[in-house]
């Protein structure tokens, strides 16, 4: 191909998007295409890493709402993933319709994440209306300001050529981040209140400071159950805080502001995942070492009766079981 010569710039390649960029703009647009192409690896690396474990959630187990809600959440990162990967590295045309199919895939792929959470209250807080209802409103407060951001971001082409960035984005478009730090910060301090009421740590002391973060005093499951739960916690605030810091801090390219959002939805809803299958693992695990029978207790844990091998009975007013019936089904 043959260059031309443009307002007395020789380009051997009038084509290439980068040539119709002011050369800092044309960085952080390789910057951010490259964290992109990282961004699309890493959740196709995890989705295909987990795939045994998919395959058992699906034909060794019992399909419920939250089965189905995993696999709407994992469809819906990696789509949007997908979508603004292309979008940055193809010559796409139509940018501003592109970018309005971004956006709405991303009002999907976060509240689908949050949703996961949702249900995990719902189970551990079985038969309290109240704090359901709570946490219904706040997950909804959640899907409504990712709703509100499908207009938040634009798309236009770079030059005369077909491909595709972002404008300076708008500062509403922080509203979802917010919204998942609230919630998120809520579900974690909610679970691991009700985990530690029943902790064997003595009352008023430190100790049930050390059973909060580190889950000592508590049976295995719900060890297990507190600690994913701090993870996930951690990995969601940490990345939703630096986006609420970035967004605000208009100094910041808005190349870098408008990318961070990619990465994000990865991190979140592959520890959302990871907490879902460690769950119904441990659930399944718990149910074929013994016979449960639980009490009408309307609470996640409940006081059980063992049926030993040689078939007598055993009370046992120290064991807790929670309802994972109720949260994997």
């Amino acid at each position: 191909m043959s260059g031309v010569e443009i307002n007395g710039t020789y380009l051997s390649n009038p084509y290439t998007p980068a040539a119709f960029l002011p050369p800092e703009l044309a960085y952080q647009e390789q910057i951010s295409k490259y964290v992109l192409v990282g961004s699309a690896g890493a959740i196709v690396w995890d989705i295909l890493s987990n795939l045994i474990g998919d395959y058992k959630l699906l034909f060794k187990h019992k399909i419920g709402i939250p089965t189905v809600v995993y696999f709407i959440s994992r469809i819906a990162a990696l789509f949007y993933v997908s979508i603004c990967t292309i979008f940055e590295t193809a010559p796409l045309g139509n940018c501003s319709a592109y970018q309005i199919v971004n956006n709405v895939s991303l009002s999907f792929a976060a509240p689908t994440t949050a949703l996961q959470f949702f249900l995990r209250v719902r189970a551990i807080f079985t038969g309290n209306k109240y704090i359901i209802f709570f946490f219904l409103f706040l997950w909804l407060s959640v899907l409504g300001c990712c709703l509100s951001t499908i207009t938040g971001m634009q798309g236009v082409t770079i030059g005369p050529t077909q491909y595709c960035t972002n404008p300076e984005p708008k500062l509403y478009i922080v509203s979802p981040a917010i919204a998942m730090v609230v919630h998120d910060t809520l579900v974690f301090l909610a679970i691991s209140w009700h985990l530690n009421s029943h902790s064997d740590a003595d009352p008023g002391t430190r100790n049930r400071w050390k059973s909060f973060f580190s889950g000592h005093y508590l049976p295995r499951f719900t060890r297990a159950l507190l600690r994913d739960g701090q993870v996930y916690y951690l990995i969601t605030v940490i990345c939703n805080l630096v986006i609420v810091i970035v967004i605000f801090i208009t100094s910041i390219p808005g190349a870098y502001r408008a990318m961070l959002s990619v990465p994000n939805v990865v991190l979140t809803n592959a520890m959302a995942c990871r907490v879902f299958r460690s769950t119904r693992s441990l659930g399944s695990v718990g149910v074929s070492r013994t016979s449960v029978q639980p009490n009408t207790l309307p609470l996640a844990f409940r006081q059980t009766t063992v049926r030993s091998g040689v078939g007598d009975s055993v009370d046992n007013s120290e064991l807790f079981v929670v309802d994972t019936e109720e949260m994997t089904k």
